[in-house]
Parts: structure tokens; sequence; C-alpha cells
């Protein structure tokens, strides 16, 4: 019920933004037969005003798959209190990086979430995208 609720509340901060979800929360879920996935909340008086979904598919680095806060947990900076802790947390599990995730949409700069990030000493850097064409005989 929790990772539904925690899921839900990314679904809305994303429309909420006009980005999409690109996966369902089954597919999060099935992912988790893969690696481990990781499903946080912070909670204000009992309503849950920010959550994220981390995979750890990486003895050193922890992934943010999706993260974000509701329009209750803006004025408490929830998300900054949520990042300190998912710091903490990943750090006393022993892992060395946290990957943020990407911070453009179709390839464009999301000015707000790279100063975000980069407020809480992220470092930004190029991801690069490859594909490999398999043709069959």
């Amino acid at each position: 019920e929790d990772k539904e609720k925690v899921y839900s509340l990314i679904c809305e901060n994303r429309a909420r933004f006009g980005r999409p979800v690109y996966m369902t929360l089954a597919d999060v879920l099935s992912t988790g037969e893969v690696w481990p996935v990781d499903f946080f909340k912070v909670e204000s008086d009992g309503i849950m005003v920010a959550s994220a979904i981390f995979y750890r598919n990486h003895s050193e680095i922890c992934y943010a798959v999706f993260w974000g806060d509701n329009d209750e947990g803006r004025p408490l900076r929830a998300m900054d209190f949520l990042l300190l802790n998912l710091f903490c947390h990943y750090k006393n599990a022993g892992f060395s990086f946290m990957d943020l995730g990407i911070s453009t949409e179709n390839g464009i700069p999301n000015e707000g979430l790279l100063r975000f990030k980069e407020s809480h000493e992220a470092l930004s850097s190029l991801r690069y995208k490859f594909t490999l064409e398999i043709k069959k005989d």
C-alpha cells in the first residue's frame, strides 16, 4: 500500500510539471526481480509530502529512478529533507555515490532541477546514450 502511495505522489508531481512517467508501478515492482528497489516517503502530520524510488543496481552507486513532492511538501522543503536523509541512508549502507538521474526533458536541460541538485552539492555531467542495432541475416 505504501509503495502505491509513494508511486502515486510521484505521478502527481510529474503531472503537475507536465512530465511523463514512463514506467507503471507494476514495471517498477517487476524491476525488483532483477535488483533491489527502495521506496521512501516523507510525512508531515501523517500526510505524505515527498517520496522517492531508488534502485540498488550497483555495489557502489544507488540510482534515483523517480522522486518528487506535492503542494504540501513545497513550503516544508520536504525534498531537501528527503535528499539529506537519502544521502545519510545510502552512505551508512556503504554506497559511494548517488546518481540523482537526468535533469533534462527531451534533451533540454531543466534549469530548476539542475539548480536543486547542484545546490545540494551534486555534480552535473553528460550522460551518453548508446544504441546497438542488431541485424538478423
